[in-house]
């Protein structure tokens, strides 16, 4: 009789470990799917808050305060480092991501610059699923919106220099 409870306490036991393994599971998925979307978030933001290299031109050109110039440049600098950190913190979330899931995502909020698709195909290209497959070209990444809507604010037409206008 002792050694038939012990069994069904055992049984039990086992019962009880494998569903809360399963709850634990399904808990961790949830965790990492927020996690993903949360980063793409950051992407969104980093990218609208990097002032574009012609905006920044403009002002120092402009101005000519050194110091404002230094400062421009150095938020320029940090906020590209934060989207490239940002970027590899969401692939390695990324079970697969391959070229095709990129291309998908040009024209979006993510990628507005051809330099921002070139970093996104070089970190997908060390993935292991990725490695025998050439890295394509960067496609044509929309027009500068935020350069013209930055000349347009001042009442004025953008530059012809301005490379892809």
């Amino acid at each position: 009789m002792v050694d038939d409870a012990l069994a069904w306490s055992g049984l039990l036991l086992g019962v009880i470990g494998l569903a809360a393994t399963v709850y634990q599971t399904v808990k961790l998925s949830q965790v990492r799917r927020r996690r993903q979307e949360n980063l793409l978030t950051i992407l969104n933001r980093t990218n609208f808050i990097k002032l574009d290299h012609e905006i920044v031109n403009d002002l120092c050109n402009r101005h000519g305060d050194v110091v404002m110039a230094r400062y421009l440049w150095q938020v320029v600098q940090s906020s590209v480092e934060l989207y490239m950190r940002v970027v590899d913190e969401y692939l390695a979330g990324e079970e697969r991501f391959s070229f095709d899931d990129l291309d998908r995502m040009v024209g979006g909020p993510l990628i507005s610059r051809a330099w921002q698709y070139r970093y996104w195909a070089d970190q997908i290209a060390r993935r292991p699923e990725n490695r025998s497959v050439p890295v394509p070209e960067a496609p044509p990444v929309p027009g500068m919106s935020r350069v013209e809507r930055y000349f347009h604010l001042r009442g004025e037409a953008v530059p012809p220099s301005f490379p892809g206008l």
